[in-house]
């Protein structure tokens, strides 16, 4: 049985589109086996979103610039996000692994918390108009915040993608927050693990250090109240940012300097709705708050919001400053919009976009650690490899 996507809704026989100057934008993933950046063309770019507001159904004009439909075809791979604070519209093709999701090529309601199929849509492409339509049974009940277009050439690429999911090709920031972070997938919902999945998180659950070095005991330190971190069981999770964006600046500190793995004083968050992402191997990852070097207390221009990681040695549930054994992400001096995330293979990400750069389709500096072998490595704009090696003191290649 053939599979149709939006390629097969074409109200026109599909063209070649191409840039003014003859060239398709490229998009690019990482290679989980290889470590090598593998580039490829992408369909279109979305321009900007209409939203029309019916008594019992909305609708969502989508302009895109094209480039060349014959890249939907029945082999890629693609996904389209619409994102509110409480709900994701999302139609997928040749993917079914979006919580909440349950059948390919189908415009499905999500609701983020719980991951919740509420209502279908339906979705058409318009190639004479470069335009995207999509209406779902429903009021929105909130604030726009994005949309995302994902994609992959052939479906044989997702089992190389370090992530195990269709990379993001391009977006669209609608909030007037101009921070705002990308909006991640709905959580919580009862999703079955792939084949690859389950040999993961069963090779990480073994009660050692990532390296294969024994873990270090009777570390734990700070506070033992708070929350729990959740745990991670496969699928794309987002590290919670700080509830309203708070800053941790008087929360218990990891002490940096000589002879530790992080040259600075960083805040780890005290507060039960911060607990971070548990991986397998009672492995944490958190938002931390590192101090800059002006004098304490409070944060200044030298201040930045860092991703932590560690062992929960003291089986409390979360990571606390004694427990602190590394640095995954770090805003720049000059400011940034962080996401902070765990994908599919569980490898964890930290992607900066500097101000004014907050709408680009690759972040400025993308952190990718593998929790398996305690291995993080920082990829510029222009895909560079700028450091591969531990979590640990690597400060002084970013700034």
């Amino acid at each position: 049985m053939r599979r149709y996507g939006l390629i097969g809704m074409l109200m026109t026989v599909y063209a070649f589109c191409f840039s003014q100057n003859g060239t398709i934008p490229r998009s690019w993933y990482v290679d989980r086996f290889t470590g090598q950046i593998v580039q490829f063309p992408i369909p279109f770019t979305l321009d900007q979103i209409q939203v029309v507001r019916g008594e019992q159904s909305t609708r969502f004009d989508l302009s895109i610039s094209p480039y060349d439909y014959a890249l939907l075809s029945d082999d890629s791979v693609y996904i389209l996000e619409i994102h509110t604070k409480s709900l994701v519209i999302v139609y997928t093709h040749n993917f079914n692994d979006v919580p909440g999701v349950m059948d390919d090529n189908r415009v499905s309601v999500i609701r983020r918390r719980g991951a919740t199929r509420i209502a279908e849509g339906t979705i058409q492409l318009d190639t004479t108009n470069s335009k995207i339509t999509v209406i779902v049974p429903i009021i929105l009940p909130d604030e726009l915040v994005a949309v995302v277009f994902r994609y992959l050439p052939n479906v044989s690429h997702l089992e190389r993608v370090s992530g195990g999911r269709p990379p993001r090709v391009d977006h669209l920031i609608l909030s007037a927050d101009p921070f705002i972070r990308i909006p991640g997938w709905p959580r919580g919902g009862s999703q079955q693990l792939t084949q690859q999945q389950r040999r993961l998180s069963q090779s990480g659950g073994q009660s050692r250090q990532p390296g294969g070095q024994q873990r270090r005991q009777g570390r734990g330190g700070g506070s033992s109240g708070g929350g729990t971190a959740e745990e991670w069981t496969g699928g794309h999770m987002d590290v919670p940012v700080p509830e309203d964006g708070s800053i941790p600046w008087n929360d218990p500190r990891f002490r940096g300097g000589d002879g530790k793995p992080w040259p600075r004083d960083i805040s780890v968050p005290d507060s039960p709705e911060e607990p971070g992402v548990k991986l397998p191997g009672d492995v944490i990852v958190n938002w931390g708050f590192e101090h800059g070097p002006n004098p304490w207390p409070g944060p200044d221009g030298s201040d930045a919001w860092v991703g932590i990681v560690g062992h929960d040695d003291n089986e409390n549930g979360r990571l606390d400053p004694g427990e602190v054994e590394g640095v995954i992400g770090l805003c720049p001096p000059d400011g940034s919009v962080n996401n902070f995330y765990v994908d599919d293979q569980g490898f964890v990400h930290w992607e900066n976009r500097k101000k004014g750069n907050e709408d680009a389709e690759r972040p400025d500096l993308h952190y990718i650690y593998d929790p398996r072998t305690n291995t993080l490595k920082i990829y510029d704009k222009e895909r560079g490899l700028i450091y591969t090696g531990p979590p640990e003191n690597w400060d002084n290649h970013v700034r």
